[in-house]
């Protein structure tokens, strides 16, 4: 496995361990009051949950690495977008907790689709 299949392996894994503690944090605020921000916590964990299990699979095969740039820059954009409405809108206690929750996934999207790219230009190379 090359290092940036390796880097795309481990970044992926982080954003799936990541993407399912975000999910639950946001079922956890949203069981205890649901509103907007506990949605959009919810969907921003679920799509990490997703991205990191696509990520962690597509640096198996580095040919398959190309099919992750756009969908990981997609989640990388929405969460964004997610985190600038909860700075936004967000008044309550949890508003903080939950804005760091959707821009780690934002982070994290960010990362996988230049690890992918990475791959993705190395074997353009060869």
């Amino acid at each position: 496995m090359t290092p940036e299949a390796k880097n795309l392996k481990l970044t992926g894994i982080v954003a799936l361990f990541a993407g399912l503690a975000v999910l639950i944090a946001g079922i956890v605020f949203a069981v205890m009051s649901f509103d907007a921000i506990d949605a959009m916590q919810m969907c921003s964990g679920a799509s990490g949950l997703l991205l990191g299990a696509k990520g962690a699979r597509a640096a198996n095969v580095p040919s398959s690495a190309g099919k992750i740039v756009v969908p990981a820059a997609g989640v990388a954009v929405a969460s964004a977008v997610m985190a600038g409405g909860v700075a936004y809108f967000g008044l309550g206690g949890t508003a903080a907790i939950q804005l760091g929750c959707i821009a780690a996934v934002a982070v994290l999207g960010v990362v996988i689709a230049f690890s992918a790219r990475r791959i993705v230009r190395a074997l353009e190379r060869k």
